[in-house]
């Protein structure tokens, strides 16, 4: 007797099929994953902790201006 749906299986697989936005999006967590404590490293090696928070949040910012530069020119005809 097969415990196992088959079907059901294979839909799940189905959801983790790579594609270039996924493959984009895992590369791009994995480098800020591994850059953002050798960075507070460095920072406060040299500066400080609080250098290394002030530093931190202004990337956040700018990455925030950054996403919203980018998502402000999409197309605004497609609606998810």
């Amino acid at each position: 007797m097969n415990v196992f749906n088959t079907s059901s299986v294979e839909q799940n697989l189905n959801m983790f099929k790579v594609t270039p936005v996924t493959a984009g999006r895992r590369l791009v967590t994995g480098i800020g994953q591994s850059a953002g404590p050798v960075l507070v490293a460095a920072v406060v090696g040299v500066a400080g902790v609080g250098a290394a928070a002030v530093s931190v949040g202004a990337l956040g910012v700018a990455g925030a201006g950054w996403l919203w530069y980018w998502l402000s020119s999409a197309p605004k005809g497609r609606q998810p």
